[in-house]
Formats: C-alpha cells, sequence, structure tokens
C-alpha cells in the first residue's frame, strides 16, 4: 500500500475513533447530569441508615461531582482532539517535528481514559452499593418497594436507575477506543517519521548523482 494512502487511512481511523469516543463521553455527561440534577441529588452509596431515615440522607453530592467532574474533564479532552483533527485533515496540516503536539495529544487521550475509568467505577460501584441496600430492605417494609434500580423512582421522579446504568456503560466502552486511538496515533507519528527521514536521504543522495554524471572524464583530465 502506497505510504499517501496508508496516511489517509490513518487520518480517517483516528478522526472516526475520536468521533465515537467523545460522543460515547458526551452521552454518559448528559445521563449522568439529569439523573443528579448537576451533582445535587445523588443515590450513589446509600447505607441502610441513610435510606431508612430521610434526615440523615447526604445525597453523596461529593461523589456526583467527582463522577460529573472526570466525565466533563473527558469530554472537554476529547471536544479539543475532535476539533484540531478534524482541522489537520481539512487544511493538511502537519505536526512536522512539533513535539510538544504530539505529546500533547497523547497527554489528552490518557487523561481522557483515566477520567473515564474513575467515572464508570464510581457511578456503577455508587449505583450497585444502592441497589443492593434496597434490595436488603424490601423483605422489612413495603415502602422500598417503590425503589426500582432500573427505572424511574415513584411518580417517575429522578434518578431513572437504567439511564444511570447506561451513563457507565458508555464511559466504559469508550475506554477501549481511546486506547485504539493512542495506538493509531503513535503508528502515524512513526509513518510520519519514516517518510520525513526518507525524503531527507533522497535530498542529500541528488547532489551526489548530479556531481557524479556532470563529467565523467573529469578525473582522467
Amino acid at each position: 500500500m502506497p505510504a499517501r494512502c496508508r496516511q489517509t487511512c490513518l487520518d480517517a481511523s483516528c478522526l472516526v475513533i475520536l468521533l465515537l469516543a467523545f460522543g460515547g463521553s458526551r452521552v454518559s455527561l448528559g445521563l449522568l447530569q439529569t439523573n443528579t440534577q448537576n451533582g445535587y441529588l445523588c443515590n450513589f452509596f446509600v447505607t441502610q441508615s441513610e435510606a431508612r431515615d430521610d434526615t440523615t440522607f447526604t445525597y453523596n453530592m461529593p461523589t456526583c461531582k467527582l463522577a460529573l467532574a472526570s466525565t466533563m474533564i473527558s469530554t472537554i479532552c476529547l471536544a479539543t482532539l475532535t476539533l484540531t483533527e478534524i482541522i489537520r485533515i481539512v487544511f493538511q496540516l502537519k505536526t512536522k517535528s512539533f513535539l510538544c503536539a504530539k505529546v500533547l495529544q497523547i497527554v489528552l487521550l490518557t487523561a481522557s481514559i483515566v477520567c473515564l475509568a474513575v467515572t464508570t467505577a464510581v457511578v456503577s460501584a455508587g449505583w450497585a452499593m444502592t441497589c443492593n441496600t434496597y434490595d436488603e430492605l424490601r423483605e422489612d417494609s413495603p415502602s422500598f418497594q417503590l425503589f426500582s434500580c432500573t427505572g424511574y423512582q415513584y411518580h417517575k421522579a429522578p434518578p431513572h436507575g437504567g439511564e444511570i446504568i447506561a451513563a457507565a456503560i458508555f464511559a466504559g466502552l469508550t475506554i477501549p477506543f481511546l486506547a485504539v486511538a493512542i495506538i493509531l496515533f503513535a503508528a502515524r507519528n512513526r509513518l510520519e517519521t519514516v517518510r520525513r527521514h526518507y525524503q531527507y536521504t533522497l535530498q542529500q543522495q541528488e547532489p551526489m548523482d548530479v556531481i557524479d554524471t556532470a563529467d565523467p572524464t573529469a578525473e582522467d583530465q
């Protein structure tokens, strides 16, 4: 496969992966914002004492704000990477030897992976503990039967359990896409380095070829 064709394929693959990752992160953020009222109504890690006595229910706002902040950071990082990649492809820009640009790409991708991993762990573990708490309390009181792990609560009040689970799934599924993106970025940077080295070698050989073919009898004279 020609080098230009390989470069085009890598550019297109990087852009598609970034768009998918950005979409997954944005969906996860939107679902969390809707079902936690931007962190002010959080039902993660609910204990039995909190479930029994509403006056002690703290809603665990720091936990939800951590999940929201992590998802928001990853969304911003991916939006920045996607925008710069679109500009790069549209205007045919080359990073060339700009090491800082290549390092920044890897840093943003790594930061997105870490943030999404935090979101996935917090949301999945927090909601699982809450569901387990209410499952244990259902045997003691009929009032706890109104809690739903996969749907709306009483009178269709938030949070929607299925959407919280979906937020964790979207965040988790985005991580493999970002791992693939890191590999693609590294492969593309390697290909650009090889191409530049090859072009430099050709430029160095051209003057020598001109000298050799200019006057074959120069040494004899």
